[in-house]
This record gives C-alpha cells, sequence and structure tokens, in this order.
C-alpha cells in the first residue's frame, strides 16, 4: 500500500514539474510530457534488461522490454472505455498520436528482427538497431515539432 501511495505522488509531482519545466524553457508541455514519461516508465525495464543481459540472458532482456512496450500501448486501449469524454483517439494531440505511432513502428521493427532471427541465422542486426535509432531519434524530433 505505501509503495502504490508513493507511485502515486511520483506521478503528480512528474507532472507538475513537467508543467514548470515547459513554462520555464518555453518548451510545450506535450513534447516534455512524452518525453518524461518514456523515459520515467523505461527506468525499471532498462534497470531490469542491463541485469539479464549481464547474467547472459539476452532474449529476457528483448522480452523485458518488448513486452513493456506492448503493455503500455495496450494501456491506452483498456483506458478508453471508461474515458467519459468519448473515444481517447479524438481528444489526443498530434503530437500524442505520432509519439504512439513511432512507438507501434519501432515494435514491428523489433518484432520483425526477432522473428528473423529466429528463422535465418543470417538476420543481421545492425541495420536493424540502425534504423530503431534513427526512427527514436526522428520520433521524438516529429513530437518536437508537432507540441
Amino acid at each position: 500500500g505505501l509503495a502504490s501511495l508513493a507511485v502515486v505522488v511520483a506521478a503528480f509531482l512528474l507532472a507538475y514539474s513537467t508543467d514548470r519545466i515547459a513554462e520555464i524553457t518555453g518548451l510545450s508541455g506535450s513534447f516534455l510530457g512524452v518525453v518524461a514519461v518514456a523515459l520515467v516508465t523505461s527506468m525499471p525495464e532498462a534497470t531490469v534488461t542491463v541485469a539479464a543481459v549481464r547474467a547472459r540472458s539476452v532474449d529476457l532482456g528483448v522480452g523485458n522490454l518488448y513486452g513493456s512496450c506492448t503493455f503500455n500501448v495496450l494501456v491506452l486501449a483498456l483506458a478508453d472505455p471508461f474515458y467519459t469524454a468519448g473515444p481517447l483517439l479524438d481528444t489526443m494531440d498530434n503530437a500524442h498520436i505520432a509519439a504512439g505511432s513511432i512507438a507501434v513502428l519501432l515494435m514491428a521493427l523489433v518484432l520483425g528482427q526477432v522473428l528473423l532471427r529466429g528463422q535465418r541465422s543470417w538476420a543481421p542486426v545492425l541495420p536493424t538497431m540502425a534504423a530503431v535509432g534513427l526512427l527514436y531519434v526522428g520520433g521524438v524530433y516529429a513530437v518536437f515539432r508537432l507540441s
């Protein structure tokens, strides 16, 4: 119960801090919100993934990151019926739609790589990871421009 309360308080403080940073820097609250949520929600998964790779369990690390991203996208579908102001997608601005679309594309790229590695021993990882990196940076820039 105390841990849950701490998460709720931390979420409130994250939102408040992000709004203040947006006011001080002049950056869009949408952009900072997307970046802050991405960083904060990825830190636990990054820690587990680094520990899994250090333990020579790369599959566990990839599964952890992929499962977490998939769950984060699924949360939108689960929240939509409970949002009373209409369809959730209709109330989102273009920056959030771009961020979600980029996330789905990134997951598709990684899934394609995982499926190819399972079927062919020659599936090169470097081009896929380069594409993931470029798409991620391009996605952050797109969210910045749309905010």
